[in-house]
């Protein structure tokens, strides 16, 4: 995580959240009680709870943030799933004062016993996961049955720190499944109920592309495209991913809130393909390419996109089982070098701010996708962004190139600001297909310890000079990532 430059962990989780009782995990570990978790089966033996969270943030320089779980009773609007134990909006406010208050307080105190005299600062608060989803516990596909209780919960939790961001749980603007509710009349209920009490909302992205395999054959048909071609609309659905951010600011700023903030707590690429087809997934240079895309997007509407988590990223979820011993999950999958070669930019005090830019080159279409891609002309294979230091001391655009058939040179007409720069270019690339998959693994035990071993990419770094013309050029194959940064 210090390698990558990792700022944001989200915790205790996603859908847990909706029967996790903070007070299970507090104070002498072998006093805490054993859970089912009834979410994902199994058992929680609460080991790492609240404060090995924020000790945790701190050895890794990660700014807590926490979901709290919201129980909307039946009576109130709720589904019959309920919790084994409903979550309170006292529960809430417990657990803020547990966190936040100062050692004379109630749940401050009991923080202190626990060997923790300083408050822990938390400062970030999601409270909700996925409420509108009819699988979660406790949840409602009813808006304004959500808006009130989120209202009570933002209450109560800043009641006791007036502090604090509380971000409630909102929806893409795009989840357009039919077993979900309207997603904008949702955030536009939140928005009005919440009013004045919301800091900003919630949203998770995941792309699946069509769920029905047997309808990929029927999506092809009536687009005249092939198994490349449903790649490459998944691929390059960031950009749209950017203009639904930017609908939400403005449907926000329509309702009167003001110093509005997203956070995309959860998001990822988990594409379903035909039997047969090739697999952009997290293991590829294509799932690679999304995830840049994604980042491009973030950093372009960054004025209202303030956090965001990669779900499962950087490295395979689940380790090898039936071992002698325990592994590393493996060398880096693509999309976590990817993550690095983004995020590493930011680690210092410079302030950044985005450059306006265009691209002129190759565009393909992307047709209605499923339930949550939308129809889009015109979207630049190559997409990218270019941020400037403040005190135009370094420049940096990222690229990535998400056509999967062909590489392409790409032109960079430098600021003039920065012509006299030198240019530190860094290519992460398949070594082969796209589709590759990096699984760093080899014959048990040696390679499983081994983090630099790279099957499915490579990187290539060389410094450049600007040319007299103001331009640098660069090759991207299909699918790769390119920093260039100047100074």
């Amino acid at each position: 995580m210090d390698d990558r430059n990792v700022s944001l962990l989200k915790w205790p989780g996603g859908n847990v959240t909706s029967t996790y009782k903070w007070e299970d995990a507090v104070g002498p570990v072998e006093e805490r009680p054993i859970r089912p978790n009834v979410v994902w089966d199994g058992l929680d033996p609460n080991l790492m709870g609240t404060a090995e969270y924020v000790e945790f943030c701190e050895l890794t320089d990660v700014e807590p943030t926490i979901t709290v779980g919201v129980t909307v009773p039946p009576e109130d609007g709720g589904r019959d799933l309920q919790p084994p134990e409903p979550i309170t909006p006292e529960d809430a406010a417990n657990w803020v004062e547990y966190c936040n208050g100062d050692a004379d307080t109630e749940y401050g105190a009991l923080r202190a016993e626990h060997g923790y005299e300083e408050p822990f600062d938390v400062e970030v608060w999601e409270v909700g996961n996925e409420v509108w989803g009819e699988w979660q516990f406790g949840g409602t596909d009813d808006a304004e049955a959500f808006a009130r209780r989120a209202n009570e919960f933002v209450d109560a939790m800043t009641a006791v720190d007036d502090s604090i961001t509380v971000i409630p749980d909102g929806m893409d603007p795009k989840y357009d499944d039919p077993n979900l509710p309207n997603p904008r009349e949702w955030n536009e209920t939140v928005f009005e109920i919440v009013g004045e009490n919301l800091d900003g909302i919630g949203m998770h992205r995941y792309n699946w592309g069509i769920r029905d395999t047997a309808e990929i054959a029927d999506w092809k048909d009536r687009n005249d495209a092939d198994a490349l071609d449903y790649n490459e609309v998944l691929i390059s659905f960031p950009t749209q991913f950017g203009d639904l951010l930017s609908e939400t600011a403005d449907q926000a700023a329509a309702a009167g809130l003001e110093e509005f903030q997203i956070v995309v707590g959860e998001w990822g690429l988990f594409p379903t393909v035909a039997e047969g087809d090739p697999w952009p997934g997290m293991p590829t240079m294509a799932g690679a390419s999304y995830v840049a895309g994604m980042y491009n997007a973030f950093v372009r509407e960054s004025d209202v996109l303030r956090r965001g988590c990669h779900t499962h990223l950087p490295v395979r979820m689940f380790p090898p089982e039936h071992v002698d011993y325990p592994a590393n999950p493996n060398p880096l999958l693509p999309v976590g070098y990817t993550m690095g070669l983004y995020a590493t930019v930011f680690e210092g005090e410079e302030d950044w701010t985005v450059v306006a830019s265009d691209v002129d080159g190759e565009t393909r279409d992307i047709p209605e996708t499923g339930h949550r891609i939308r129809a889009m002309d015109d979207v630049s294979y190559v997409d990218t962004v270019t941020v400037a230091t403040a005190d135009d001391d370094a420049c940096c655009t990222f690229l990535t190139n998400r056509n999967l058939r062909a590489g392409t040179d790409v032109t960079i007409d430098v600021p003039n600001t920065f012509e006299e720069a030198e240019a530190t270019v860094t290519v992460q690339q398949p070594t082969d297909d796209p589709h590759a998959m990096q699984h760093g693994l080899g014959e048990f035990p040696d390679s499983w310890y081994d983090w630099t071993g790279l099957e499915g990419y490579e990187i290539d770094e060389y410094e450049d000079a600007v040319g007299e013309d103001g331009t640098l050029t660069l090759h991207l194959a299909p699918s790769a990532v390119a920093r260039v940064r100047l100074e």
